[in-house]
């Protein structure tokens, strides 16, 4: 039975969406295409319709997180950084990695990457460093700009951290420290 471009484009976003969630949570060779269809509810065949390889889905999928990502960050900054780094060290944020900031899910699976990937990473982390800037003391761009940096640092090395240990009250200390570190800064 044929699909129409409207029902085949449907299935690609799906695809996309089923994509970036589940590499958020399990990372890129973590999610084999078998269950990355079966979570969309599409058949693997269906795969090579949408797709030349994984790695052409791993490069979409990442171009959505990123748009995401950005999208998320410019409302949250809008409300102020107290807001953006309460939200981003949050219980909520770091308790649903697959619907959370992909820079703490994936940046060690980015290091492994192929140059395409992590040239798109590394155009989401300049562009947060530069959404940070715009929150950051400094009587310089230079001096927000290095600001941003660091606190891009803290919030990402505390949610990963945060993620990866096995004591709550640990996490949440890791969390609550990182807040601390960056709104006395500011």
């Amino acid at each position: 039975m044929k699909v129409t471009r409207a029902e085949a484009q449907a299935n690609h976003e799906r695809v996309l969406e089923s994509a970036s969630q589940l590499f958020r949570q399990w990372g890129f060779d973590g999610v084999s295409v078998n269950a990355l269809m079966q979570s969309a509810g599409l058949t693997r065949g269906g795969f090579y319709g949408h797709f030349e390889s994984k790695q052409q889905l791993v490069i979409q999928s990442l171009q959505l997180m990123l748009e995401e990502n950005d999208l998320q960050w410019q409302l949250l900054a809008k409300q102020g950084l107290p807001s953006l780094v309460n939200y981003y060290l949050s219980p909520d944020h770091r308790d649903t990695p697959q619907q959370g900031c992909m820079l703490a899910a994936l940046n060690a699976d980015i290091s492994r990457q192929q140059p395409a990937v992590k040239g798109l990473f590394n155009s989401g982390v300049s562009n947060l460093m530069t959404l940070l800037a715009s929150c950051a003391p400094g009587g310089t761009e230079q001096e927000q700009k290095n600001n941003a940096t660091v606190w891009l640092c803290i919030l990402v090395g505390a949610l990963s951290l945060s993620r990866a240990v096995a004591d709550e009250q640990l996490a949440e200390y890791i969390c609550q420290q990182a807040i601390g570190s960056i709104l006395q800064s500011k």
